[in-house]
């Protein structure tokens, strides 16, 4: 596992902590990759930049694969099996097969944080409706990637106002936090850079936006076809993610939306569908 998206992590925060004006200037590990994570993102890995490369490496894949049984019993739980230990034997053995996935392996083989956004995710999704800060998980997921922010549409139109309410003002307070430590960066990054193109045209690029690019050979004037695919692919998942959760299906509905984000993005590497899970 060369795990270089680890070494653009650790390298995002040492940034922060000696040169937070250069953060999304300079090329980091061995790959010289740009960073393109939101500024609270880069703060979160600042607190951990003081540690060993060696020592993020083996806490990521530890962690990676630890959160995959975790997911896989939230994720029963959300499709109606009673909590109990043939869930948690199910969920190993859904933990299992899933190292065999292309996006699992491929998040390990990059050292990405596919698996930590997917659990906040679904965590939050998983949590009852009384729980008054259900909606922070996925607030927090969207600070660091953009991607969740679909699922606080999904959240409103599912009749979970406070929870979206929730989403919404956690994820407020993560670009508010980036903009006061790191001011330079949060203007960098929320002034355009976050939409910059790159690659999109990658065969691991496994958005609406890669397969129209590939398939046209339109360069530039591709980008028209992917704005109107987008708009209907994104109604129709969002009605059909919404439509799933409230006839009672909610893994379906959640699912569906993901799938939904990840599909209308304009970059979506194949191991962001760690949803498959």
């Amino acid at each position: 596992w060369r795990q270089i998206d680890t070494a653009v992590y650790r390298g995002g925060g040492i940034a922060v902590r000696n040169q937070p004006t250069m953060l999304y200037a300079l090329g980091f590990g061995p790959a010289k990759l740009s960073f393109i994570y939101a500024p609270f993102a880069a703060l979160l890995f600042a607190a951990g930049s003081g540690a060993s490369f060696a020592t993020w490496q083996v806490g990521l894949a530890v962690l990676t694969i630890g959160l995959l049984p975790v997911v896989a019993y939230l994720s029963l739980g959300l499709a109606g099996r009673p909590a109990g230990l043939a869930r948690a034997a199910a969920a190993f053995a859904i933990a299992a097969v899933g190292l065999w996935l292309e996006p699992v392996a491929m998040t390990l083989f990059f050292g990405q944080i596919n698996l930590v956004l997917l659990a906040l995710v679904v965590g939050d999704l998983a949590l009852p409706d009384r729980i008054k800060g259900r909606g922070i998980g996925i607030g927090l997921a969207a600070g660091i990637k953009l991607t969740p922010l679909i699922f606080i549409p999904y959240l409103l139109f599912t009749r979970r106002v406070r929870a979206a309410a929730v989403s919404a003002l956690t994820f407020a307070v993560t670009v508010g936090l980036g903009f006061a430590l790191l001011p330079h960066a949060s203007a960098v990054y929320w002034g355009g850079q976050f939409a910059r193109p790159s690659k999109h045209f990658h065969l691991n690029n496994q958005s609406l936006n890669g397969v129209i690019l590939r398939l046209t050979h339109a360069g530039p004037d591709a980008h028209a076809y992917w704005l109107v695919a987008a708009v209907v692919v994104g109604i129709a998942g969002l009605a059909t993610s919404i439509l799933a959760s409230r006839r009672g299906h909610e893994l379906l509905g959640l699912v569906a939306c993901a799938a939904t984000g990840l599909l209308v993005s304009p970059i979506t590497w194949s191991h962001h569908y760690v949803y498959v899970i």
